[in-house]
């Protein structure tokens, strides 16, 4: 199964969507490309390896691709996930985006949702409405002209933020060319040296963090008493829980779990992205659906269903999670998987888990690349059998 069928079919969900039934288009492909003099009239919906946006799309733009460049004109919203984003054209209402490295060097007039390992705006990039930012490291170059909320590990600003400016950070870094046109709140691990010429219309206010996004990397005293705070009876009950889902899941299925967990193992990537373009477009599809009469019960059904795979997707997490610590410490060369890796992967995630941030993404990793190989499954088990149907 195909990657770009998988999610393909996730896009075209999308058209229970009022506004997306009338007329959409959609591209799968190794390159799928706007062309500079091409006119997009309707809804756009790509899923690739590679993504280019060179003409004029008059509607929404969803793009799912490794690398995605968009230097054309979009009068609608743009909605992208993938490896690599690069946007240098003109977006003139708002924009999604979800990747490992987002670069803006353009003008983008609506609100800016950003998440991503590495995000960079450019000198050249205009935010002119509320921007959020969710990521690993931020440069900040260009101009938001709207107030701004980042939350990253590491944050350098050298442009201009025009209204308030709430950052949480471990290291913050502010040069003399910036300029902050409202309060600068902030909380680091250390107060920042801000230069006397930095212009900052409003006050200052630095707050120490109270717990480090990378706990290790943190001289604080109070973390041993933190981090036992973590262990409360609902942490226990959890783990005792999972613990028993994953050895009842394990007696009962044993050949499925196997054959989900290698396929996640050897597919990560894949499925990583596959899970996270799945959770970002879910929303939007399942509002979209519950709006209208003969979609309510879609909705009910799917967002059920969903939940049941976040649900498992967690201890699934684990569970791969413990067979790749068993390939470690035995030094095996076949994945395999027994009875003490998954009761020792599923403690141990849970215990990685209460590692301020840092758990939170390990987490995370693992329970999407698990999600992302049971929606392909589910994909694949709904069409092989409306396939066998029609025999």
């Amino acid at each position: 199964m195909k990657i770009n069928k998988l999610l393909l079919f996730v896009l075209i969900s999308l058209l229970f969507l009022p506004q997306a039934a009338v007329s959409a288009e959609l591209r799968s492909g190794q390159e799928v490309q706007i062309k500079q003099n091409q006119i997009i009239e309707e809804n756009f919906y790509s899923v690739s390896t590679n993504f280019s946006h060179f003409g004029t799309a008059k509607k929404d733009l969803f793009a799912v691709a490794e690398t995605i460049s968009s230097s054309g004109t979009t009068t609608k919203d743009q909605f992208l996930a993938g490896a690599n984003i690069n946007i240098e054209g003109n977006l003139q209402e708002d924009l999604r985006a979800v990747g490992g490295e987002i670069t803006i060097s353009g003008p983008v007039e609506g609100e800016t949702v950003l998440i991503g390992s590495k995000v960079n705006i450019e000198p050249e990039a205009k935010l002119n409405q509320e921007t959020i930012i969710l990521a690993n490291k931020l440069n900040l170059e260009g101009k938001i002209n709207k107030k701004a909320r980042i939350f990253a590990r590491e944050i350098f600003i050298d442009g201009e933020v025009g209204g308030n400016l709430q950052a949480n950070t471990l290291i913050f870094n502010i040069t003399k060319n910036a300029v902050i046109g409202g309060d600068l709140n902030y909380s680091a691990d250390t107060k920042a040296d801000i230069p006397k010429q930095t212009k900052v219309e409003g006050a200052i206010n630095f707050t120490p963090s109270e717990s480090s996004l990378w706990p290790f990397q943190k001289k604080d005293k109070n973390f041993r008493q933190t981090l036992i705070s973590k262990f409360d009876n609902l942490w226990w009950l959890s783990l005792l829980a999972e613990l028993m889902a994953g050895l009842v899941l394990f007696w009962l299925f044993k050949r499925k779990i196997k054959k989900i967990n290698s396929s996640t193992y050897y597919n990560f990537g894949r499925n990583i992205l596959i899970g996270l373009a799945v959770l970002v477009l879910s929303p939007v599809v399942l509002i979209g659906l519950f709006s209208s009469v003969v979609g309510f019960w879609i909705s009910i059904l799917l967002a059920l269903i969903g939940g049941i795979f976040l649900i498992l997707s967690k201890v699934g997490g684990g569970i791969l999670l413990g067979s790749l610590l068993r390939k470690l410490i035995l030094k095996e060369d076949r994945f395999k998987l027994d009875w003490n890796s998954v009761a020792g992967g599923i403690v141990a995630l849970s215990l990685v888990s209460v590692i301020p941030f840092l758990g939170s993404f390990v987490e995370t990793l693992f329970s999407t690349a698990v999600f992302g190989t049971l929606v392909c499954y589910f994909y694949s088990y709904l069409f092989n059998s409306g396939s066998s149907n029609k025999k």
